[in-house]
């Protein structure tokens, strides 16, 4: 499962997309913290997706988006 998704963020890379949150101008973890909970108000598309997703449950998933962009840049 690991290899899989680090060869989507090469492809990512190879056609230029961010992988990183730094690369897309997020830096800190209380930006992350915001945009989950943004994200996960009422109302939102966020809830379009089966089961109910709460904000640290989105937090968590782009930390480790994140952690696989930086591996997949070798950083």
């Amino acid at each position: 499962m690991r290899q899989r998704g680090i060869r989507k963020f090469r492809l990512r890379l190879e056609v230029g997309l961010p992988v990183t949150l730094e690369e897309i101008g997020v830096t800190t973890p209380e930006q992350v913290k915001t945009i989950s909970e943004n994200a996960c108000i009422p109302g939102e598309t966020i809830h379009n997706l089966a089961g109910d997703v709460q904000p640290v449950e989105l937090y968590d998933a782009i930390m480790q988006a994140d952690a696989m962009g930086k591996i997949a840049l070798g950083k």
